[in-house]
């Protein structure tokens, strides 16, 4: 079992080889645990120490991040200032994106963009969040 506080998804599988998210998610039909799935490794979020999504905790951003979303809010046309910010951790959730990452950046050759800010949160939902 791996543990730590790191989320380098190399150190789990190996800087060469991807991630199946498919079976992360438990629904991966196409391979066994022999390496021959085709989409990656078949790895467990017990092998990454990963907690059950109940224990996932928002907790408040820093004032730095603030700023970072304010200028992200005031540069996408949002309005009024922002009071203020949570962020949702969980380990579980922070390997499934570097995974994916993860996963880019061998199909990519490089790191892929990103930008950080609401996640997994559906457009429609934004302002009411916000």
């Amino acid at each position: 079992k791996k543990s730590g506080g790191s989320f380098g998804v190399g150190a789990v599988v190996g800087d060469d080889t991807k991630v199946c998210m498919m079976y992360f998610y438990g629904c991966c039909p196409l391979g066994g645990d022999d390496g021959s799935c085709p989409q990656g490794k078949h790895i467990n979020p017990e092998d990454v120490d990963c907690d059950a999504e109940e224990y996932a905790l928002p907790m408040a951003v820093s004032r730095s991040k603030l700023k970072l979303l304010q200028s992200k809010w005031e540069y996408a046309g949002g309005h009024p200032e922002l009071r203020n910010a949570w962020q949702v951790k969980s380990r579980r959730l922070e390997f499934m994106f570097r995974a994916t990452e993860h996963n880019m950046t061998k199909e990519l050759g490089r790191m892929p963009d990103s930008v950080e800010g609401w996640h997994g949160t559906p457009e429609k939902n934004v302002l009411s969040i916000a």
